[in-house]
């Protein structure tokens, strides 16, 4: 997506205050690399409508947040008539406006410091309410990067939402010039760092179910999708370091991501820090941080082919084994059925997690909305949410938690379908060789178990592979 903002006639780049009258306010908030807050688009006080009616812009751009609702309730009211749902995206937002729409960030020079500054700039929208926000990978301004743009895809891809988008200009803070902006799709990149930028992509894809899933959690229950490590950790004085906010952060309530923020090689290492608990790591099982004995600074090593992404102690992961190497949602949902990852808490050997099954397309009852303006009639409840959750004796329970227990979507959905539950850093499982499921009705199903002494993981997996998960009640081992 290419943009085309530039200065107007009546605001060019070496314009300043006084200059005309177009630029006859008290103040003007501007910026390092960008001077005045409106070097990009019409002063703020330029004069807009007709000779009835006329406004400034900064008038017309303080009410343009409001727009976003009520075309969000023109929607809603004629969700009957699309029998689908929305997504609003807005540039212009405010404290409130996030049940409404998401946010975009963008405008971002292409620079190492702004990269690292997406983190922070999610984050704190996701505190004002905004779960889904969308970044721009690569920046959106300036000349083209390829190392940069690598590892700004590794990290936008586990960002709520991510697009590819410049604008057609810049202003060259060097030389106080206007120029025009590479191009920054990945494919116009150099072999390996498309590479990078395919891996990326493909590791967020794998986790698709899972950010999906916390997504509707988020909607529901409140909080935020990316939030720094100390919403999960309050009483770890290491989540609240500088370094813990702004260099890593929690994707869920699941996943770690420690992303790689400098010019860095392949084998390079950093350090990212860890908050007390085992940390697994998604992409290899056997790799695990331990800090069982409080929060530490972990030695991370930078890769090309995946991004250190680690799978917190006590959580449960719906997770999509991509070894057909499928590239698109569509394609994903109708041929991988979904697995189950665990780790347990170091302490308890408990972990507990949720999993949402819907068409992703139809209208639902689990929004507050419909509730408002249909009374709960005009929907069925197309949707199920299980929380799956482990004890310490060796039983793991699928329960019912909000929506209907005979919904099931397309029969090509595959997502429906259990492919294995996998217990992750499990020494103490070495020696279990049986299990066995319990469906609602109280039947068996026929399941096997093995363990892998090289990941220290045990796999628990149907024989039959048409299980779906409305069929579970309990699986056994031992």
């Amino acid at each position: 997506m290419v943009g085309n903002f530039m200065p107007y006639q009546i605001n060019n780049d070496t314009q300043q205050q006084g200059d005309l009258s177009t630029y006859d306010l008290p103040f003007i908030p501007a910026f390092k690399y960008s001077g005045a807050l409106d070097n990009m688009t019409i002063s703020l006080n330029a004069t807009l409508g007709s000779p009835n009616r006329y406004s400034t812009l900064y008038v017309r751009n303080g009410m343009a947040g409001w727009a976003i609702k009520r075309t969000y309730n023109v929607i809603q009211q004629n969700i009957l008539k699309n029998n689908t749902r929305t997504l609003l995206f807005s540039d212009a937002s405010y404290a409130g406006s996030g049940s409404y729409s998401a946010a975009l960030l963008t405008d971002q020079y292409r620079s190492w410091s702004d990269m690292s500054n997406i983190i922070n700039q999610v984050i704190g929208l996701s505190m004002y309410g905004f779960s889904a926000t969308m970044v721009d990978t690569c920046g959106s301004l300036g000349p083209m990067d390829e190392d940069l743009c690598a590892r700004w895809t590794q990290l936008a891809t586990f960002m709520p939402m991510v697009r590819n988008y410049f604008n057609e200009t810049y202003m060259d803070p060097a030389s106080g010039q206007r120029l025009k902006t590479d191009n920054s799709e990945p494919w116009n990149a150099q072999k390996d760092k498309l590479k990078l930028a395919y891996a990326a992509l493909g590791e967020r894809l794998k986790l698709s179910r899972y950010i999906y899933s916390q997504m509707y959690m988020t909607h529901t229950n409140g909080g935020s999708l990316s939030h720094p490590l100390f919403f999960d950790f309050p009483t770890d004085d290491g989540s609240f370091t500088d370094a813990a906010i702004s260099q890593t952060f929690m994707l869920g309530d699941a996943v770690k991501v420690s992303p790689v923020l400098a010019n860095l090689s392949q084998g390079d290492t950093y350090q990212a820090y860890f908050p007390p608990g085992r940390w697994v790591s998604i992409n290899d099982p056997s790799q695990i941080i331990d800090a069982t004995n409080g929060g530490i600074n972990a030695t991370l090593t930078a890769d090309s082919a995946t991004v250190n992404i680690h799978q917190k102690s006590g959580s449960v992961l719906p997770y999509l084994y991509n070894n057909m190497n499928l590239r698109t949602t569509r394609d994903i949902e109708t041929n991988l059925a979904t697995a189950i990852r665990i780790v347990r808490d170091p302490w308890n050997k408990q972990a507990s997690g949720d999993i949402m099954i819907d068409d992703g397309i139809s209208p639902n009852l689990f929004s507050p909305d419909y509730f408002n303006i249909y009374q709960w009639q005009a929907f069925d409840k197309n949707f199920t949410h299980y929380n799956v959750r482990i004890s310490s004796a060796n039983t793991i329970n699928f329960q019912l938690i909000n929506g209907d227990l005979d919904y099931k979507p397309a029969a090509n959905m595959m997502y429906q379908y259990l492919d294995k539950i996998e217990i992750h850093d499990a020494q103490d499982l070495e020696n279990v060789d049986f299990a066995c499921g319990i469906n609602r009705g109280f039947s068996f199903i026929n399941m096997t178990a093995y363990f892998n002494n090289g990941t220290k993981t045990l796999t628990i997996k149907p024989v039959d592979s048409n299980v779906t998960f409305d069929q579970l009640n309990i699986v056994k081992f031992g």
